[in-house]
């Protein structure tokens, strides 16, 4: 093993380099404190809709979130939260399951090549599959129920970065028109467009 040093951010920091050539940072460029007016909270939308109860099942609904050309992206957490009635967990919201097709839930480049593929199985058909993201919390409300997931960071312990053009993405590939309230969100803080990655 073997200290390096790299820059980012205007700050020097130290890296270690194991044998087999991974480099793991001492220290993190990404600052860990943020000012309020980079902090956002953004729906993931298609045509300017956040609304994800839609008719996929011929032409898939991509719905996403664009990281600016400008900024770097750290994202803290991804909220998925479904409306509906008599929500079970082999189900899909309300909707009798599992799912033809699913939806699929990723984070592609500029160039919409993968990166990122938060369904296990390529895709989530039933509630209960929701459970299976890494890093994920889901919770069940009863009567008018709702189900929500968060992906959160912290979970991993780290902070994830997507860099500019980069795009958190839900597509859906069924009818889902039948379900109450469908929708996803980002939170995270937007960076300079400098980050640099030691591994």
């Amino acid at each position: 093993m073997k200290i390096q040093q790299y820059e980012g951010h205007g700050t020097i920091n130290s890296a270690a380099q194991y044998s087999n050539g991974q480099v793991w940072a001492k220290v993190m460029t990404l600052p860990q404190g943020f000012q309020v007016s980079e902090i956002l909270t953004v729906s993931l939308k298609n045509a300017g809709s956040p609304n994800m109860n839609v008719n996929g099942s011929v032409t898939p609904v991509i719905f996403e979130y664009v990281v600016p050309v400008t900024n770097c992206f750290a994202l803290a957490e991804i909220a998925v939260v479904i409306a509906d009635a008599a929500i079970t967990p082999t189900k899909f919201g309300g909707i009798a399951g599992p799912l033809t097709n699913g939806i699929t839930w990723q984070v592609v480049d500029e160039n919409n090549v993968l990166k990122c593929d938060f369904c296990p199985s390529g895709s989530i058909k039933q509630n209960f599959e929701f459970a299976l993201v890494t890093a994920s919390d889901i919770a069940l409300t009863g009567g008018a129920d709702q189900l929500l997931v968060l992906w959160r960071g912290q979970n991993y312990g780290v902070t994830a970065v997507l860099r500019a053009g980069w795009k958190v993405r839900i597509t859906v590939r069924d009818n889902l028109t039948a379900l109450d309230a469908f929708q996803a969100s980002v939170t995270g803080a937007l960076t300079a467009n400098d980050f640099v990655q030691a591994f």
